[in-house]
């Protein structure tokens, strides 16, 4: 989803935006911005300007896009709304080869999805109360991302807006019982011996710096980022030794890895 910056200056609004491009040999994100400067005596209506920029948009290469609403509308929706009926298209970065895509926004009953069993983050419960007031107060501003799995959706993105609205269904009910998803066009194939490496690395990379990280969390951190490094190295997208590039990744000291790793070990014998 994308949100426009507006500003306005005597005759003149200019609307910009930055655009994911995916991401670099090193794992940086790639952005792009656009921007065009627009008179506001031809186009009155931050509905026009939207509109107009979406046709510059296209005309750069950027297919379809979704404009950030200004209101809330959750409320607004009605209880027809089943979970495949398909919004309008989105720009959303490809799970298997960083591209971008256009995909379909979809609403999907919370109990239709599932959380991913080895994901390491663990919010606490008082994480997921403040996410859970602000969605309440200002709305999801972003979908989450699902691929299919199974009978249900595997949540890749977005894994604590999920437990959020667990939290707030309790509360509102079916004010609360789906919630907005991009479906990626991915075949998730895993399980607890062979892990997806590429769904892994994306899920990790959504967690990292997003909530409160406990020494535990770490531990499972590094412990999947373990599992998944040799067929990151095989497919070119991590490189040179393991610890360093997990400790990269993570944003922590080499030593801190191999601690990790340890502490787990020891752990698991412990309560054996």
């Amino acid at each position: 989803m994308c949100k426009i910056e507006r500003k306005i200056k005597n005759d003149t609004v200019t609307l910009s935006t930055r655009i994911s491009r995916g991401f670099d040999k090193n794992g940086k994100r790639l952005r792009k911005r656009y921007s065009l400067k627009l008179d506001t005596n031809e186009y009155q209506t931050e509905k026009q300007q939207d509109r107009a920029f979406k046709d510059f948009l296209i005309e750069q290469g950027v297919n379809e896009i979704q404009f950030e609403e200004k209101e809330n509308e959750d409320h607004k929706k009605t209880e027809s709304e089943v979970f495949d009926k398909e919004s309008d298209l989105a720009i959303v970065e490809d799970t298997q080869t960083n591209e971008l895509t256009t995909r379909k926004i979809v609403k999907i009953p919370l109990e239709k999805l599932q959380v991913f069993e080895l994901n390491p983050c663990r919010p606490s419960d008082e994480f997921i109360e403040r996410l859970a007031s602000s969605i309440y107060e200002d709305g999801l501003n972003n979908p989450i991302h699902v691929v299919k799995y199974k009978d249900k959706y595997l949540i890749q993105k977005g894994n604590k807006r999920y437990k959020a609205y667990q939290f707030l269904n309790k509360k509102y009910d079916s004010d609360y019982d789906k919630i907005e998803c991009y479906v990626l066009d991915y075949e998730f194939e895993s399980d607890k011996e062979n892990v997806d490496p590429i769904f892994a690395l994306k899920l990790m990379r959504d967690n990292i710096n997003t909530y409160e990280r406990t020494l535990n969390d770490k531990i499972l951190e590094v412990e999947l980022y373990h599992k998944i490094f040799p067929e990151l190295k095989k497919k070119k997208i991590a490189s040179g030794r393991e610890n360093e590039w997990i400790a990269k990744e993570m944003g922590v000291a080499d030593k801190s890895v191999k601690d990790y790793l340890k502490f787990g070990t020891t752990s698991r014998k412990s309560t054996s």
